[in-house]
Order: C-alpha cells, then sequence, then structure tokens
C-alpha cells in the first residue's frame, strides 16, 4: 500500500527539514514524498535538494497560496492514500505511517483519522493541545469541527472525485473538502489511536483571534455554501470544545507534557 506525502512550503527553511526528516525515517516500505513550494527566496529548495533520496517529486514556483500548492500535490500523487503534511510539522514517530497503513488494511476504511499534539508557538514549543479525532462526528461540521488534517489520510480517488480544494475558502478550503468529503460521499473511516503528527503553532490557523475570526467567518460561508445549518454563536462554541483539549492528556503524550 503506497501512502503520498503532499508537503507545502513557502519561506520554511527554519522547520522543513524536520518535516522530510520525519518522513525519511518512516518504516512503512511505500512512502511517496511530494514538496509543492511557492517559489521561496530563504534557501527551501537547497535543504529540499539535500533529501533527493526521500522526496519523489519536487516543484518550486509561484503558485494561488496553501490550497493551489496542495492541489498541485494531489495531482501528481500517485498513492492509494493522501496525507497532507505542511512544511512546519512532523510525524510523532518512525511507526506513524506504517500504523496507518495496518489500520487501512484491517479495517478495509476510506478515511484514517490519527492524532495530533500542539505546540505553542512560542519557547520553549511545549505542547498546548492534543487534537484527537477519537468520536468526530459528521453532525459536527455546523459547530466548525473538523478531524484534525494533518493527522488525516484519504484514499486518493475520493480526493480526486471531489475536485481537490476550494481556492474561494482562503483559510478554510481544508473544512470546506473534510464537509464534502463526509456530506457527500460518506466515507468508511476509521480512528487511529495514537498520535500522528506534531503541529507547531503560529501557522495560517494558529495566529489568534483575528484569525480565528476570518476562519469562523469562512466556515459559516463554508456551511451556508454547502447547505448546512449553523449560526456564528454555534461555531465560536466549539472553542469551549478546544479548552478541553487544553488539558486533556493523550496515552501516548512525550515526557515533560
Amino acid at each position: 500500500m503506497k501512502i503520498s506525502v503532499v508537503t507545502v512550503a513557502f519561506n520554511a527553511a527554519a522547520t522543513i527539514a524536520d518535516t522530510l526528516e520525519s518522513v525519511a525515517r518512516q518504516t512503512h516500505p511505500d512512502v511517496e514524498s511530494l514538496v509543492i513550494d511557492g517559489g521561496s527566496k530563504d534557501g527551501t529548495q537547497a535543504l529540499v535538494e539535500g533529501f533527493g533520496d526521500v522526496v519523489a517529486h519536487f516543484v518550486s514556483e509561484p503558485d494561488r497560496g496553501l490550497y493551489d500548492a496542495m492541489n498541485k500535490g494531489l495531482r501528481r500523487a500517485t498513492g492509494d492514500y493522501v496525507a497532507f503534511l505542511n512544511a512546519d510539522d512532523y510525524y510523532a514517530g518512525p511507526d506513524v505511517l506504517a500504523a496507518v497503513a495496518a489500520t487501512a488494511e484491517r479495517t478495509g476504511a476510506d478515511v484514517i483519522l490519527g492524532d495530533t499534539i500542539m505546540l505553542s508557538a512560542e519557547p520553549p514549543h511545549g505542547v498546548s493541545r492534543f487534537y484527537s479525532a477519537a468520536g468526530f462526528r459528521p453532525w459536527q461540521f455546523r459547530f466548525g469541527h473538523m478531524p484534525p488534517h494533518p493527522s488525516t489520510f484519504v484514499r486518493r480517488d475520493l480526493l480526486l472525485r471531489l475536485g481537490g480544494f476550494d481556492l474561494r475558502y482562503s483559510i478554510s478550503a481544508d473544512f470546506d473538502l473534510m464537509l464534502r468529503l463526509f456530506r457527500t460521499l460518506k466515507p468508511r473511516v476509521a480512528h487511529l489511536p495514537k498520535t500522528v503528527t506534531v503541529m507547531r503553532g503560529g501557522g495560517l490557523t494558529t495566529q489568534g483571534l483575528s484569525s480565528n475570526r476570518k476562519i469562523n467567518q469562512q466556515v459559516a460561508a463554508v456551511c451556508r455554501d454547502r447547505g448546512v445549518w449553523t449560526h456564528p454563536a454555534i461555531i465560536w462554541s466549539k472553542y469551549a470544545a478546544k479548552a478541553f483539549q487544553l488539558i486533556h492528556r493523550p496515552d501516548d503524550a512525550p515526557a515533560g507534557w
């Protein structure tokens, strides 16, 4: 079973080596790594080229943003399953993709959902949240909830049937894609009770109140466009659930949590 890992990057020289090293360390024998760079000017390309024995496809050219780059990666991917691992995130251990493949083979699921640990943006970058996919149900989309995107693995043919990411949503196209996937295709889903990815704070969707406001506005627009009833107050209520993520400790949490 081949798993394609798409990494999109722009001026990611400070972090992308950790990302690609975590892919290189995977024990699963059939991994396809694709890096789609938006034309970085900080040396990102040289770092990626240093992983030439790991990265099967590397593109560096201007794009129309994060989700345009993800679509480029999806179109080039050849794996049975596709995951999107951003250039400031990394896999939590070398057995992650092997566990995903074993879960897919055992369950026949179309979508494998793992868990994510989130680090704080400020030094010393300790664990700030545990983002679990356990218990996720499609009705939760109306609350602005979605599975942790970096720890989601989907059959490539399903993503292609959906047409990839809708570029109208500059900051919530991943929410839109997951909503369409669950509502229109009704995939078979399996939860892998394992920390799959470590996500650094400070990215596009973790930049504080202004970022949250924009995300919630776009989430409301996605729900409206896709025929899902919601209300701004309902979407903002999701932060009560996120508060629990601040204190819940996973069984495989790193030392020092």
